[in-house]
């Protein structure tokens, strides 16, 4: 019989392997009793492999359901949020890294996916992280040109699976439409009136069947997406804080900064100078 997990006994143990900016590939090995994540937007590629645990990946307009030797393929730029089921213990590996990496013509999924492993993949996903970490942390010759081959193998891997799962995917017709409305609208004005009157559905329902997809309500989901491209502007541009709050829709400097320490732990200006603290 298995032994009952105890959530208080079980804080989130987190490895991270960085090759830095000259090479900026990261993998990472994540175990324990994990919350809901914010939502996320970012340039890179980002691959799960779930070794243990149970939930679901919002990305882009969808959500997939994810469990033990499911693969998690996440497009650059595409919007995703983790949901873990609550007190569900999780093992995960991770790994980010740019598409500039590869050659022109090498093999990628064509779109964001979660995919099921047979036993075979998943022992041989679960080999390819382990030796992509101890190429990063040994750096022996060649140790870079081992782990884009290493990446070169897990993209593969997941297009082997997904040619074996064919194209199936979740479809929320009116998810799919709010996310799309809102991804060319969020810099503007935009609140659950707006919606109201753009889509002819009561807010409360509107509200609802977008909760269910994404485990956000619209006005979370909206402020979210506002502070995730505040985070890729701030990384990525050299305009005053003040400019990019109000690029991103907040129209209250304060009500920005406020949301942006609730949602990242940091106000802008801090967040802005750890990320280039090395550069």
């Amino acid at each position: 019989m298995a032994t009952p997990i105890n959530r208080k006994e079980t804080p989130v143990v987190e490895q991270i392997f960085s090759s830095g900016m000259a090479f900026p590939v990261k993998v990472c090995w994540r175990s324990g009793i994990r919350s809901r994540g914010i939502l996320a937007y970012h340039g890179e590629m980002e691959i799960h492999f779930i070794k243990r645990g149970e939930g679901t990946y919002f990305i882009t307009d969808n959500s997939y359901s994810y469990q033990k030797n499911h693969l998690v393929v996440i497009r650059p730029n595409a919007v995703h949020r983790a949901m873990p089921q609550p007190d569900s213990y999780m093992e995960q590996w991770s790994l980010f890294f740019p598409l500039f990496l590869f050659s022109a013509n090498c093999n990628m999924p064509e779109q964001s996916c979660c995919l099921e492993l047979d036993e075979r993949a998943a022992t041989e996903v679960e080999v390819i992280f382990r030796i992509i970490e101890e190429e990063d942390r040994r750096r022996d010759a060649l140790w870079k040109e081992i782990i884009i081959n290493q990446l070169e193998r897990i993209l593969l891997l997941a297009i082997r699976a997904g040619m074996k799962m064919g194209t199936r995917r979740p479809e929320k017709p009116l998810v799919k439409k709010l996310i799309g409305y809102i991804e060319e609208h969020f810099r503007e004005e935009l609140n659950l009136t707006v919606l109201k009157r753009e889509f002819s559905y009561s807010p409360s329902y509107l509200s609802r069947v977008f909760k269910q997809c994404t485990g956000l309500n619209l006005h979370q989901y909206i402020t979210q997406r506002r502070i995730a491209e505040a985070k890729r502007l701030l990384e990525e541009e050299e305009q005053k804080v003040e400019a990019i709050s109000r690029e991103v829709g907040f129209s209250d400097f304060s009500l920005f900064n406020r949301n942006f320490k609730r949602i990242t732990g940091f106000t802008p200006s801090a967040y802005r100078k750890i990320l280039h603290q090395d550069v």
